[in-house]
């Protein structure tokens, strides 16, 4: 059996401030520190429940951030896992028809959702909205795979179980708004992943892949001030704003823009000295 386990942080047992992720002081360097040892143990934990349910290879991608959040020398030794952003071949790397199963740790809501512990990001697509766990699940599913576990917060385990409710899961916090939250004790949510993903492996043939029926059709419906920038660079006049195609891969790629060897991620990111060139054009025509 080969899994795909796709792996992000906010969803974790004992992370609840975005604050969190930066290193500005002894306090939030020894939080992150934390943070990625959870990370790196509810993953390992992941990895042993899929052993013992029968997988032969386990591919594990970090898409959080820099996307090399993990501890590695503490890595499960019979897991690989993809890192690193610059140069990646697609989003979702490696993901395939060749997977049996597909599994999301640390997953969390879209943006937009209630009573979610740091929801953020929001997909339309076939007009319908998907936060990142729901664009994995669609992918998974473009490629006959099921995915058959998620862990993260009671938001995001309800957002799965709207698209796939037999999904197997664990609940590892409950949130009172996007800050704060009751959480698992971090060794219990590691229990819990073990003997879920091992349930959940074990009767995957119960769980259909999640399905959209083609043409996909994507619609950026907001636009920030450096996405306007960035379009304007190239010379467009009229910002795009739906894509539509039958190849979902594909297609998704051409959205999310993953970022070159020497280049930035799709358009998150702005080159100042471009925004300067922009200024000046406009003065001179002016």
């Amino acid at each position: 059996m080969k899994v795909y386990i796709m792996v992000d942080i906010e969803g974790i047992a004992g992370m609840i401030f975005w604050d969190n992720r930066d290193a500005n002081s002894l306090h939030d360097f020894e939080k992150r520190c934390s943070l990625r040892r959870i990370l790196t143990n509810e993953v390992n934990a992941a990895v042993e429940g899929a052993i013992k349910a029968g997988a032969k290879e386990i591919i594990i991608w970090d898409s959080h951030g820099d996307k090399n959040n993990f501890y590695l020398e503490d890595l499960h030794p019979e897991a690989e896992i993809i890192i690193g952003y610059k140069g990646l071949p697609s989003y979702f790397p490696l993901l395939d028809r060749s997977f049996d199963a597909g599994m999301y740790i640390g997953g969390h809501a879209m943006a937009g959702t209630p009573k979610a512990n740091l929801p953020h990001t929001i997909t339309p697509l076939n007009g319908k909205y998907y936060g990142e766990v729901g664009m994995f699940a669609v992918m998974c599913g473009f490629f006959d795979v099921p995915m058959v576990f998620v862990s993260g917060d009671k938001a995001v385990v309800n957002e799965v179980q709207r698209d796939i409710p037999n999904v197997g899961y664990v609940i590892t916090k409950e949130a009172f708004g996007p800050y704060s939250a009751k959480t698992l004790a971090p060794k219990k949510a590691q229990e819990l992943i073990r003997k879920e993903v091992e349930k959940s492996l074990r009767r995957k043939k119960g769980i259909k892949s999640y399905k959209i029926t083609p043409p996909y059709i994507f619609k950026n419906e907001t636009f920030t001030c450096n996405e306007r920038i960035n379009l304007m660079a190239e010379g467009k006049k009229e910002i795009p704003r739906v894509w539509k195609g039958d190849d979902l891969s594909k297609l998704y790629n051409e959205v999310v823009k993953p970022q070159p060897l020497d280049g930035k991620w799709g358009s998150q990111d702005i080159d100042p000295e471009m925004t300067l060139r922009l200024k000046k054009s406009k003065k001179a025509k002016a």
